[in-house]
């Protein structure tokens, strides 16, 4: 994984991780797709239960004509439980 700065605004950058493609192929990727504005993508090394709070957790969020990009409990830990994903905290 790479840190990349994007821009969040005016004038306005951020340092965030981002994800490359041969990232991908070291986890297992789940997708939850619970309506049209939202949607789950969580990681986590192959063999990983749903219940253990091993999984790094992003949110989609759509609304009008803005989409955010949201990480569990703010950060790119892998210390999050992917069946909690609707109720954890996202910013």
């Amino acid at each position: 994984m790479t840190r990349e700065l994007v821009k969040i605004g005016t004038g306005q950058t951020k340092d965030i991780p981002v994800l490359q493609a041969e990232d991908l192929s070291k986890f297992i990727i789940y997708i939850d797709e619970p309506d049209a504005n939202t949607a789950y993508y969580g990681f986590a090394e192959p063999g990983s239960s749903t219940s253990d709070p091993v999984w790094r957790i992003m949110k989609k969020v759509v609304s009008g004509t803005v989409t955010a990009y949201l990480w569990a409990d703010g950060d790119t830990n892998f210390d999050n439980v992917w069946d909690s994903r609707a109720s954890l905290s996202y910013s």
